[in-house]
């Protein structure tokens, strides 16, 4: 009979669990949203500010590591480890994919979608401003949205932005804008405050 390490095993696991963890943040451009751990069920139920109710059904997400008898033999720790790392990322892009699926849906179905053909102008970026709730920190300052895009749409994106800010005019119109979004976000923050 072998002998059975399980001390070595936990920490093992927990090692392997944690740099998973590490991977499939860094893999996903959604790990800085907050995250509610449900204990039990199939579905959960979002009651969103404005009142309106949405269940939601669980996504079953997984991946497997296989390691064979004969693998392990031969297998270095690193080649193990690219294996998890390999899962993590996996696990990563099922669970990203459902998010922009998710979004995709809530967007078209409130109609907040911003459609262009071609690449987007000034234009478009009001539009979409326009069409979303903005927050401001402890200073004041909007906290403008991440935008996940491809390389060459985002030097694109940047160009439309430094022309934002070159144009008096443009610029003007923008901070026009996020004086109103400001006002926006503290109505919202004021009736959270109130039914609190």
């Amino acid at each position: 009979m072998l002998p059975d390490f399980p001390h070595l095993k936990t920490k093992l696991s927990k090692f392997l669990d944690a740099r998973m963890k590490s991977i499939h943040n860094r893999a996903t451009p959604f790990s800085r949203a907050s995250a509610v751990c449900i204990q039990e069920g199939n579905c959960t139920k979002m009651i969103r500010a404005d009142g309106t109710e949405e269940t939601i059904e669980m996504k079953h997400h997984h991946t497997e590591v296989r390691i064979s008898d004969e693998e392990l033999e031969t297998l270095s720790s690193e080649e193990i480890q690219r294996k998890f790392d390999e899962a993590a990322r996996e696990m990563a892009n099922q669970m990203t994919q459902t998010c922009f699926e998710s979004l995709n849906k809530a967007i078209s179905e409130v109609g907040n979608a911003v459609r262009y053909t071609g690449m987007p102008t000034v234009e478009d970026i009001f539009r979409m401003y326009e069409t979303i709730d903005i927050d401001f920190d402890e200073c004041g300052k909007p906290e403008l949205p991440t935008l996940m895009c491809g390389r060459k749409m985002m030097e694109h994106l940047q160009a439309l932005h430094t022309q934002i800010e070159s144009d008096p005019e443009t610029n003007k119109r923008f901070a026009n804008l996020m004086i109103r979004k400001k006002e926006e976000w503290r109505d919202r923050e004021a009736s959270r405050r109130l039914v609190g």
